[in-house]
């Protein structure tokens, strides 16, 4: 699991700290002219930061951590810089240690949390000791009476990624009472929405980011999405029309407005849209597939073979994904099988399944070409080898009964199906 958290999102966010070194009350309080110059030494590190001198402004911090050794708030800071740094082992040492002052150190949690966040997003195999950390840590920094956007959308995401929906609920509904326009919490809120299967209110979540970003195509692709979920397809269908309008350029408005066309059964509609895919992307294999399932909607075999084969041959010289071909390669031995083209047909998918062997659909697609043609011994061949690695698979009993069957042998296809 990946979580979309990122080192660069939380320097982003670490913009705050304490203006001045927090002390603990339960420290020895150092002499006034000590704390004066802590005070200075605390002032000279953040300007020293903000000049770009980064190793004398970590001098100053610490000069100023050994004249006042009790304040929290020098570590807090300390912590912040090193995290800005994307020096996640320092920022945790420097937050740790402002807490072993002040366990109730609000910033140092914040900081703490974020980069826990930040390191467990910035790897494929997240430590689920880093997400637990970051949680208890960002928890703790929460404050519902001055919300910390960035603190609320990254604790949002953890909930999310985790698989606890009700809480990323409740802090996004949370920061969103105070924040309306806040788009970034919308879509999570939306997000965790979907885990749940509510999709209205997940549609809902992103029409109010489509309105307040309006120029985000991102968000009306996923608001279609919660749309069509939630039987509501008439509706889906208008904010993809509107997303194109808005950006004609959008190769994926088109692609999804062209798979809605289909569910919907509009064919010529869906034809529209996949053209528009492939005027903006010549050399898509997935233009291609939505325009084969529209003309093969409308029953226009030969045109979907003269349109597919150049696209197959394009495919092909660009070293397209095996799959992505063998799929073109599927829909054109449909359209030749439905035109009683069954040499072509059957040519066709044994193209396809030296690309992928294993393909058990295509197995299956076979025969079905080779019985509807009469081809009966090599129907059977190509049933008894699939069969060797599948040999209680329904579907290619269904296929060897269907065979023996055509042979004339029905004793021996009643027992296949018995």
């Amino acid at each position: 699991m990946r979580l979309p958290c990122s080192a660069l999102f939380v320097v982003g966010v670490l913009t705050t700290a304490s203006t001045a070194p927090a002390q603990s009350a339960t420290s020895q309080d150092p002499s006034f002219q000590d704390r004066a110059a802590a005070y200075h030494a605390f002032i000279l590190g953040r300007s020293l930061e903000g000049g770009g001198d980064i190793d004398g402004a970590v001098d100053a911090y610490e000069q100023a951590a050994e004249l006042d050794p009790g304040a929290s708030g020098i570590w807090s800071e300390l912590a912040a810089l090193y995290a800005r740094q994307n020096q996640a082992d320092e920022a945790i040492r420097a937050g740790n240690t402002a807490l072993e002052r002040d366990p109730d150190d609000n910033d140092a949690h914040r900081i703490l949390g974020l980069v826990y966040a930040a390191r467990a997003g910035s790897r494929d195999a997240p430590s689920p000791d880093d997400i637990d950390r970051a949680v208890t840590h960002l928890e703790r920094a929460r404050n519902p009476q001055a919300p910390d956007a960035g603190l609320y959308i990254t604790l949002g995401r953890l909930y999310v990624s985790t698989r606890q929906p009700d809480k990323a609920i409740a802090i996004l509904t949370e920061i969103l009472d105070v924040e309306p326009q806040f788009t970034d919490a919308l879509v999570m809120l939306a997000r965790a929405h979907e885990s749940r299967g509510e999709w209205d209110e997940a549609a809902a979540a992103y029409e109010r980011a489509v309105l307040y970003s309006p120029r985000r195509t991102r968000y009306r692709r996923q608001m279609a999405n919660a749309l069509v979920n939630a039987g509501q397809p008439e509706r889906a269908r208008a904010a993809l029309q509107e997303l194109v309008r808005i950006r004609p350029q959008d190769a994926d408005g088109w692609y999804a407005l062209a798979d809605l066309e289909l569910d919907l059964d509009d064919y010529d509609a869906a034809e529209a849209a996949a053209r528009q895919v492939l005027d903006l992307e010549p050399d898509s294999v997935r233009g291609a597939y939505a325009l084969s399932r529209a003309l093969g909607g409308k029953r226009e075999y030969r045109a979907l073979v003269d349109e597919l084969t150049p696209v197959v041959s394009l495919a092909r010289e660009n070293d397209a994904a095996p799959g992505q071909v063998a799929s073109l390669l599927q829909r054109l031995s449909v359209a030749h099988q439905s035109l009683g083209e069954f040499d072509l047909a059957a040519a066709t998918l044994r193209d396809a399944l030296d690309l992928v062997p294993s393909n058990l659909g295509l197995q299956v697609q076979l025969v079905q070409v080779y019985l509807e043609a009469g081809r009966l011994d090599d129907a059977a061949q190509l049933v008894a080898r699939a069969q060797e690695g599948r040999p209680a698979n329904l579907a290619l009993m269904r296929l060897e009964a269907q065979m023996l069957s055509a042979r004339g042998e029905l004793g021996d296809a009643v027992a296949v199906l018995e």
